[in-house]
């Protein structure tokens, strides 16, 4: 099985994916860090509002079929309450729902720093733990890693941003999903799967979710946020795609729209830093399965 990617708009690099009309379209953006206060550092928190509806806008114009957040939509102070976090939340998720369709929601480390992932779904009323679904001959997934080492998951900052772990319930079922499937695979989550061992932005448990998802033979690609950066790793016939951050640029926004076609070919066309994406330099990427 062939996958094919780039990330060009109007380019030619991928060949047949060009003549056929794409099974799904899904809009994909991470970390966009909204919270009501100035630029801090080089990320621009309340850009996030006008950029996450300008990237809305624009899965709703194309008629995507769902969209997906890949975490850390909100950012907070060391002031911040719990209700303040689910007040922002509100707010800035009103502009991810200028795009009218189904939308979807991976945890990041910021999203559940002050609260809990039930406070989270509350205000959000969507889920965010893991859990997948099928669609046009896709199968998805969402994973979870906003848990430190130790097993505890995530809330009223019990965590820092480079403790991560997939924890091993989560594992086992992610391991029962894949056997469970017989379609292509697509995974989203926050944290990098693909990262070294010990590198900060990866997962503890990355090298054995990795083998899950390697062995299982159907998984095309997961694409991440986290690191803030466009990054590309192809372990095992699978494509590991980190996507560059909403807010982390005083200028530029970053979202993409993944086309995905028969037979399990990939295109990704990104907008602003999205279009820079390494992807885009490696138009074949082959998984057998």
């Amino acid at each position: 099985m062939k996958t094919t990617f780039t990330n060009a708009i109007g380019s030619h690099k991928e060949g047949a994916t060009q003549a056929k009309t794409p099974l799904l379209t899904i809009g994909l953006l991470t970390d966009a860090h909204y919270t009501d206060i100035p630029n801090r550092g080089d990320i621009a928190h309340r850009a996030a509002l006008h950029r996450v509806s300008e990237a809305a806008e624009t899965f709703q114009q194309v008629g995507a079929d769902f969209a997906v957040q890949l975490g850390d939509i909100i950012d907070q102070t060391p002031e911040s309450s719990v209700e303040d976090q689910q007040r922002e939340l509100r707010r800035i998720y009103s502009e991810f729902a200028r795009f009218r369709g189904e939308t979807h929601s991976v945890p990041g480390n910021h999203c559940l720093k002050v609260l809990y992932e039930a406070e989270f779904e509350q205000a959000l009323g969507n889920p965010i733990g893991y859990r997948s679904f099928d669609k046009a001959g896709f199968h998805f997934v969402f994973l979870n890693a906003c848990y430190r080492r130790d097993g505890t998951p995530y809330g009223r900052r019990c965590n820092e941003w480079f403790d991560a772990d997939i924890p091993q319930h989560e594992r086992e079922w992610l391991q029962a999903d894949l056997q469970n499937t017989s379609g292509h695979v697509v995974i989203f989550t926050h944290q990098r799967l693909d990262a070294p061992q010990g590198d900060l932005f990866g997962v503890h448990s990355a090298e054995a979710t990795r083998d899950i998802i390697e062995q299982s033979g159907k998984v095309i690609a997961v694409f991440q946020g986290h690191q803030h950066c466009n990054l590309l790793e192809t372990r095992n016939g699978v494509s590991y795609a980190t996507l560059h951050a909403v807010a982390h640029d005083f200028e530029t926004n970053a979202f993409s729209l993944l086309n995905l076609y028969e037979g399990g070919a990939v295109r990704l066309i990104g907008f602003g830093r999205h279009s820079d994406h390494p992807l885009g330099a490696c138009p074949t990427a082959n998984s057998e399965g």
